[in-house]
């Protein structure tokens, strides 16, 4: 087999070991790049579906059966650019 073979050995043990367990990155947290403006306007959907509609009506989000597993609380906001 000689070195090659040992070669491929070593990279397919590499690649195999990378995707082993370990702990999964944390999600960072949203953050508003600009100054919130208007009225806010938040729903809480489950998983049976729902939708949301921005105050000005410009913007609605609709979310669809099954497409989240527990309650999401959505916040549609309109922002100034800073």
């Amino acid at each position: 087999m000689g070195k090659l073979g040992y070669l491929a050995g070593v990279i397919l043990l590499g690649f195999l070991g990378a995707c082993s367990g370990g702990s999964r990155p944390v999600a960072p947290e949203p953050t508003l790049k600009g100054t919130p403006t208007g009225d806010p306007v938040t729903a809480t959907i489950g998983p049976e579906g729902g939708s949301l509609a921005s105050a000005d009506g410009v913007l609605t989000l609709s979310v669809p059966p099954g497409a989240v597993d527990s309650l999401v609380e959505h916040f549609p906001a309109l922002l100034d650019e800073d």
